[in-house]
């Protein structure tokens, strides 16, 4: 049931685009079906006025308005949960189901498979997910799918060419990358107890304050990039210094979060997460955490 679950949510997006492409075929001819597609989407005055708020919001040195415009901008993108399906824009309903719903059924069936109980008993499961994600990744890196079979030639509405391509490009996203990393980080514990405890010491303590430590990226980028703070601008930064600035940040969250587990039971969002959760007030600090070092 997992299975079946997983391939319709991420086929979900090319099927839905493929049957009301092949109807608008059927219905307005191919000139036309092409014309609304293509053709920009009608936008709300509201949010108009929202997205401008946020470019001058940018332009500006406030924080509380900057703030404010994205919540706004925000509020606009989550409420548009059916999108346009004439245009193939697929709304929130549809982006969740098909772009986040996949990767929790992932996660649920390897867990259920025993996969990150057991890596050592699951090798070649492991070295299948890595080779499939990294060929997925290639094929859709170098666009083989359009050299192999130039869908928009083929098929002559460009709404039923383009999922039917994304399909035999054997798809269009970045996550087949990521689950090759996950796999192969997985075989690299599972063969080794000491690459264990190397890769728990570095990512064990960020990885259980998750949500804080997305919180704090995007503080402290915010604090680099917006007007409000440094306002760097990104044009004048190379692909090489951003990697080393990268590294940099993550090493210092990491740290960080180390400091703050040697104190606290949880992450700070995440305490308030579950405070929330369980409408209390969770334990926070740890009983024996008084004058502890790091």
């Amino acid at each position: 049931m997992l299975l079946v679950a997983l391939l319709a949510s991420a086929t979900l997006n090319g099927v839905w685009n493929v049957a009301v492409g092949s109807y608008q075929w059927a219905t307005m001819g191919v000139e036309r079906a092409n014309a609304v597609y293509l053709s920009p989407r009608p936008v709300p005055l509201a949010q108009q006025r929202a997205n401008e708020e946020l470019r001058v919001a940018r332009q500006g040195t406030s924080f509380l308005r900057l703030a404010a415009a994205r919540v706004v901008v925000v509020y606009w993108n989550r409420t548009d949960l059916w999108g346009d399906w004439q245009r193939g824009n697929r709304g929130q309903l549809l982006f969740s189901l098909m772009n986040h719903l996949p990767l929790f059924l992932i996660g649920l069936l390897a867990f259920r498979l025993g996969v990150f109980a057991q890596p050592a008993d699951h090798r070649r499961l492991l070295v299948a997910v890595m080779l499939a994600g990294a060929a997925v990744w290639a094929v859709h890196h170098w666009q083989l799918s359009r050299i192999l079979w130039p869908a928009p030639l083929m098929i002559s509405v460009v709404q039923v060419a383009r999922p039917i391509q994304s399909w035999f490009g054997l798809g269009g996203m970045e996550w087949p990358l990521a689950l090759t990393y996950m796999a192969a980080i997985t075989l690299l514990v599972g063969f080794s107890k000491a690459w264990e405890r190397r890769l728990t010491a570095i990512f064990g303590a960020a990885g259980r304050m998750a949500l804080s430590n997305y919180l704090l990226h995007f503080v402290v980028l915010s604090l680099i990039f917006d007007n409000y703070g440094f306002g760097v601008t990104r044009k004048a930064l190379t692909p090489q210094f951003l990697l080393a600035a990268a590294v940099i940040l993550f090493a210092t969250l990491a740290i960080f979060s180390r400091w703050w587990l040697a104190r606290f039971r949880i992450g700070p969002a995440e305490w308030v997460l579950r405070s929330l959760t369980y409408a209390c007030l969770q334990p926070l600090r740890r009983p024996a955490a008084q004058g502890t070092g790091f």
